[in-house]
């Protein structure tokens, strides 16, 4: 199983086997407070054989201040099935990370890890804006 893409993004939803993605390649969201929640989906594609069919995937998202620190993490499991031996298929999937908050503004990492491997990491920062004048 490889990651062919994944990038975080405003939404995105599966749908007929397609991956669709609106606002994609977010590296920052503004808020007011903090704790803030992180307004953002993580979405990509992984490409999959039959070999990959075999057993469930273990998906793990981990957000990581610029320490390196987890502040937060997203776990699932994935599956494909019905792929011949010979044939190569795209899984698209979609994880919200709205169930997750940064504590304070400043630079943070999404990694995601497949079955227990580092598969890769998208940079995202927090900044505070003041209810009374919005960033333009």
């Amino acid at each position: 199983m490889e990651l062919q893409s994944c990038m975080l993004c405003d939404f995105a939803e599966i749908r007929e086997h397609l991956l669709f993605v609106l606002g994609g390649g977010v590296q920052r969201f503004n808020a007011c407070a903090f704790p803030a929640p992180i307004p953002v989906q993580l979405a990509g594609l992984f490409e999959v054989d039959a070999i990959d069919t075999c057993t469930s995937h273990e998906l793990l998202v981990t957000v990581v201040d610029a320490a390196g620190d987890p502040i937060g993490e997203i776990a699932g499991q994935m599956q494909c099935a019905g792929l011949d031996v010979d044939q190569v298929a795209l899984l698209p999937w979609v994880m919200s990370l709205a169930g997750l908050s940064v504590p304070a503004p400043g630079d943070y990492e999404v990694r995601v890890v497949v079955d227990g491997e580092n598969r890769t990491g998208c940079a995202l920062r927090a900044t505070e804006v003041n209810a009374h004048h919005p960033v333009s």
